[in-house]
């Protein structure tokens, strides 16, 4: 059936959870684009979208990125046993989490430097590629902790963090490098060009800027004019990020900027080709994907096998008063989740996203909700990127 061929990625994907991570040497990636190949493709962490599910799905079923990167890891600004946080921390970062052997790095997000270096210390252990500070998460429970987008506001901090992560990492003897990930600011954009040389300077091998302040959300533009700024006054590499979501949308930030790679986050689940339509505008090959609507599909069945193992193993536990109907109620959620962003992709998908919104898992289980999402993209997905210019703000959707 066609359901069954959706799901096909599950043996090829199990055999290969043993296999190695293959190297990434970011130099080399990250001077691909001056030597006119196709530009580091980076996979953005994403808080609340972009989680180990996610990204195992993604990597299984179509990927086509170079690298990702775990959602952040939250290291708390005070702690009575630091050791045992730090050991909890980083036993939920794995090298080996995708299939494919694609590297991933791990982002942290906290504002006590000696903390910071604890946990970066064990990741290096773990055999992280990168580890990446979190500047830039808009969300009020992280900014209200004095982390995130909030070191922002005083670069000599911003910079304390950074290099504490830096030292760590040389200390730990480790072939890790440490980058950083930034907004333009918190209110505004004055102290920009500070926080760029604080993180330079504390030791960052390349800084990834998105290109909007806190304030901003998601709301306005990226001003890719930033990250041009950027490339002109650092001598690290610097990858754009923000508003990508086509060939012509990638091209144009290269163009504007001259960034060295390019992260997305939200435009990959719009349009899951997206790294691969990259790849063929710069010479590569699409191969493999002759019906985008079955390779969606296939997608969305990896995800919900990811969701349903998840199920599975919170089943061999103590369920701690959870109901099945709570259960089944969260997984429809997070399917919800990558629905919202799947289903910009045209008028016709847009049409089809409210019905799926509001169908109630008191009234539907999983299984069947899954049925009509496969059913709604196979009879509404057109074929050759996204037809329509929406930016969605996964913050505003409540799971």
């Amino acid at each position: 059936s066609r359901m069954a061929t959706s799901l096909r990625c599950t043996a090829e994907a199990n055999a290969s959870t043993s296999q190695h991570v293959r190297g990434l040497d970011y130099k080399e990636l990250l001077d691909r684009r001056r030597r006119g190949m196709c530009p580091a493709l980076f996979l953005a962490p994403m808080e609340g979208l972009g989680d180990r599910r996610f990204r195992r799905a993604f990597e299984r079923s179509i990927g086509g990125f170079d690298e990702a990167c775990t959602e952040f890891i939250r290291v708390p600004s005070k702690v009575e046993n630091p050791e045992k946080m730090a050991a909890g921390l980083a036993k939920s970062y794995d090298k080996n989490e995708l299939v494919q052997g694609t590297p991933i790095a791990a982002q942290l997000m906290g504002s006590n430097p000696e903390l910071l270096a604890l946990v970066a210390t064990l990741l290096c252990e773990r055999g992280a590629p990168r580890i990446d500070l979190n500047c830039g998460c808009p969300a009020n429970k992280v900014t209200g902790n004095g982390a995130g987008s909030t070191l922002l506001k005083a670069p000599e901090h911003l910079h304390r963090c950074a290099e504490a992560i830096a030292t760590a990492i040389r200390s730990a003897s480790a072939e890790t490098i440490m980058t950083v990930k930034m907004r333009s600011g918190f209110d505004d954009a004055s102290l920009l060009v500070d926080n760029l040389y604080a993180a330079q300077e504390a030791g960052a091998e390349f800084l990834t800027l998105h290109p909007r302040t806190k304030a901003d959300g998601y709301r306005v533009r990226a001003k890719w004019e930033h990250i041009g700024m950027a490339k002109d006054i650092l001598h690290i590499p610097v990858v754009g990020n923000g508003d990508v979501i086509s060939v012509a949308t990638a091209q144009g930030i290269l163009a504007e900027t001259g960034c060295d790679g390019i992260m997305i986050g939200r435009g990959a689940v719009q349009d899951p080709f997206l790294f691969h339509r990259f790849r063929s505008a710069w010479g590569g090959s699409n191969a493999g994907f002759a019906s985008e609507a079955e390779d969606v599909c296939r997608f969305v069945c990896c995800f919900a096998e990811e969701i349903q193992g998840v199920d599975l193993m919170h089943r061999g536990r103590k369920c701690h008063g959870a109901t099945s109907a709570r259960v089944n109620e969260g997984k429809m959620n997070s399917l919800k989740q990558v629905c919202k962003y799947l289903f910009t992709q045209n008028a016709s998908m847009q049409a089809g996203l409210s019905p799926l919104l509001r169908t109630s898992p008191h009234s539907c289980t999983f299984e069947a909700f899954l049925k009509l999402v496969l059913q709604e993209i196979r009879s509404r997905w057109t074929p050759g990127g996204l037809q329509t210019d929406v930016q969605v703000d996964h913050f505003s959707y409540k799971r």
